[in-house]
């Protein structure tokens, strides 16, 4: 009798092994990725941040798609610039911030539009506390608007 395409009763040990290897490399690729989402940036050293939350995901690729997607992220906003960090850094200063809308598909996530040519706009940050984040990002906002027009009207004299 033919057994092609059977499984035999017992099978190899290395099949065993195998699974457990990926198990360990899965482990120590997200620990790595969480170890450094949890370093600070240059410009972060020595500053406490207006909010911060650790609990993010996004899509930081070119127009806010899946181009790089990551449920790893922490977002930090100081009163100058936003941080956002994964397994690379994402800074913006909040003058660079154009504007920020809910996403369609869902009222936990924002797509952030911005000025800045290094990185790709708009950046999509999901969040459970979304709705602070963005009152924060607003706050930072209208005070930089504040100081520019103040500033302007200063040196106009």
């Amino acid at each position: 009798m033919n057994n092609y395409g059977t499984l035999p009763d017992n099978p190899p040990i290395w099949l065993f092994w195998m699974g457990c290897g990926l198990i360990i490399l899965m482990v120590v690729i997200f620990t790595k990725i969480l170890k450094k989402k949890k370093t600070l940036h240059e410009r972060e050293i020595g500053r406490i941040p207006i909010y911060t939350d650790n609990k993010c995901g996004g899509n930081l690729g070119p127009g806010g798609t899946d181009a790089f997607s990551s449920p790893f992220v922490r977002v930090s906003v100081y009163e100058d610039f936003l941080v956002i960090s994964t397994s690379f850094k994402i800074v913006l200063e909040i003058s660079e911030i154009e504007k920020f809308k809910e996403f369609w598909l869902s009222k936990t996530s924002l797509k952030l539009y911005h000025s800045n040519s290094i990185y790709a706009s708009p950046l999509l940050i999901g969040s459970k506390k979304i709705k602070k984040l963005r009152e924060v990002i607003e706050a930072q906002m209208a005070k930089q608007r504040a100081l520019d027009e103040s500033d302007g009207g200063k040196t106009g004299e």
